[in-house]
């Protein structure tokens, strides 16, 4: 497929297999004029302060120990099988992007950032796994429309781990991925497009991580097209209420084991699946 020179993409980011697949996915359409990887050391403890104010100790230790588990097992699991997952190149080669140079920063929300994103005039921003942008970001980016592939339904599940919660609510018809405009709020933009994912009985909370991504990732290039040819509409949200999710805890996660258990259990047991 031809590069379309009239669409120009910004990519604000941050490293990791899932984020190199959707930048080498858009580069074979899209001209990438402009690519920052964000550490987000500094938003982590941001974010470990945030828990704490926001849920308190007792269910901040509780996420705590549910980590050496996703270290030693999930994330390896996830690293293994994210090559059939997304279905793409999962590594970042600087050598294929030869007319711009990517930037490692602390912070998305940096002065650094903000005056790359002006000397760029983007036509479309993206904005995968980075810290949440601030309001003078915001307003370097103007006009440009700024989209983000969420992991999750939007409104009932916003913040993280969105299709997690949604197996530990039982909750499958919303079980799925999320491309929406970004604005002020935490997942709040307007929706653009939606899917649900597959999932199986080996699935874990980070294989439907990847399978929500490599959804995404369809579905962002689907939304740039549209975007690119002057449309900028959104969908509605039907009856959803709206829900800010958090990490996983190792309680929340045995009861996501039990929900997928039982939710393939009744399927082989009535012959579907």
């Amino acid at each position: 497929m031809p590069i379309r020179d009239s669409c120009n993409l910004a990519i604000l980011t941050s490293h990791g297999q899932a984020n190199y697949a959707l930048i080498n996915s858009l580069k074979k359409t899209y001209r990438v004029k402009l690519i920052v990887f964000e550490s987000q050391a500094l938003g982590r403890f941001k974010l470990l302060l945030y828990r704490l104010r926001r849920f308190g100790l007792v269910t901040v230790i509780n996420q705590m120990s549910y980590k050496p588990l996703d270290a030693l097992w999930f994330q390896g699991q996830a690293k293994r099988m994210a090559p059939e997952i997304l279905g793409r190149e999962i590594s970042f080669d600087k050598s294929q992007f030869a007319d711009v140079q990517p930037v490692d920063v602390g912070s998305v929300n940096s002065p650094e950032v903000k005056n790359l994103l002006q000397a760029t005039g983007a036509d479309v921003v993206i904005v995968s796994g980075t810290s949440i942008l601030d309001a003078a970001l915001l307003q370097t980016l103007g006009a440009a429309p700024t989209i983000n592939i969420h992991c999750g339904i939007t409104p009932r599940y916003r913040g993280s781990h969105g299709a997690f919660w949604a197996v530990v609510n039982g909750d499958w018809t919303n079980v799925g991925t999320t491309v929406h405009f970004v604005d002020s709020g935490i997942d709040t933009g307007g929706i653009i497009l939606q899917d649900s994912i597959k999932l199986e009985r080996g699935d874990n909370p980070r294989t439907i991580g990847l399978k929500q991504y490599a959804v995404g990732i369809r579905l962002i290039s689907q939304a740039i097209s549209g975007i690119c040819a002057a449309d900028r509409s959104t969908t509605g949200t039907g009856d959803l209420d709206s829900r800010l999710c958090s990490s996983p805890a190792f309680t929340s996660y045995l009861r996501f084991r039990q929900q997928i258990k039982e939710r393939f259990s009744d399927k082989r047991e009535s012959g579907d699946g």
